[in-house]
């Protein structure tokens, strides 16, 4: 008999799976892909980011806003796990409590975030890493070992599928493409995020999450959702908003 955790992590696989051969939007698999990392794999959180052929490196997708904190600081400072993984083309894990000397601006701003340890592990297309996943644990977990690698190694792989949707002879050119598009659905989000927890008085996790459950309801995309809460759009805003009274009046009942 499988353990329960056996299962669930089976059960998690197959909903990344369906998502992308039935070709979810990539920015919409990917933030759930790093979601369920942080569920399957004990982990504080997770982020990705991918070596852009234009701009260097960028975030691409995050768990948590001090994921994606911490991404900022590899990616605009171009030092720390991941950054090295997308360089050696392997895995690199990283206790940043005595990584000042090699990463002196990405390990205290880290810290400072309540991370002390650091996974990365290649994304890979054609044998070459474009872009890493960062798995963050706080001073209270233990070091890394095959129990992380593995899963979080097959979360990487799962990632690389999202971005290879094309044929080789056009992978580069289309990935580039790719990545701009991501990258503008995911900015428009984060802005959308902003807005929404400005206007229904909430963190903007919670706003995530509400676009996130509109666009399940309506079945689109969380980019579609947030350009419609940028335009003012009275439906999208009056169903975030009737999310978040359910969500408040279960946990007052509970």
């Amino acid at each position: 008999m499988r353990a329960p955790a056996a299962d669930r992590g089976i059960s998690l696989l197959a909903e990344l799976l369906e998502a992308i051969v039935a070709g979810d939007g990539a920015a919409d698999t990917l933030a759930m892909l790093m979601s369920r990392t942080v569920e399957l794999i004990d982990v504080s959180s997770a982020g990705i980011i991918v070596a852009d052929p234009r701009w260097g490196l960028r975030i691409l997708a995050a768990s948590d806003e001090r994921a994606d904190m911490a991404d900022l600081f590899q990616a605009h400072h171009g030092e720390g796990p991941a950054a090295e993984a997308v360089e050696r083309g392997g895995p690199l894990a990283a206790d940043l409590r005595g990584a000042d000397d090699r990463w002196p601006r990405f390990g205290p701003a880290a810290r400072a975030l309540g991370y002390t340890h650091v996974l990365a592990l290649p994304i890979r297309l054609d044998g070459q890493a474009v872009g890493a996943l960062s798995l963050f644990r706080g001073a209270d977990g233990r070091p890394w070992g095959e129990a992380e690698e593995v899963p979080g190694q097959v979360m990487a792989d799962l990632a690389a599928i999202t971005l290879a949707q094309e044929r080789p002879g056009r992978r580069a050119e289309r990935l580039a493409e790719r990545l701009a598009g991501m990258l503008n659905d995911r900015g428009t989000i984060e802005q959308a995020k902003g807005a929404l927890a400005a206007h229904l008085h909430c963190s903007p996790e919670d706003a995530y999450i509400l676009l996130a459950e509109v666009a399940r309801e309506e079945h689109c995309s969380v980019a579609d959702v947030a350009v419609r809460v940028l335009a003012g759009d009275d439906g999208a805003i009056a169903g975030a908003r009737r999310r978040l009274s359910e969500r408040r009046r279960t946990a007052t009942e509970g």
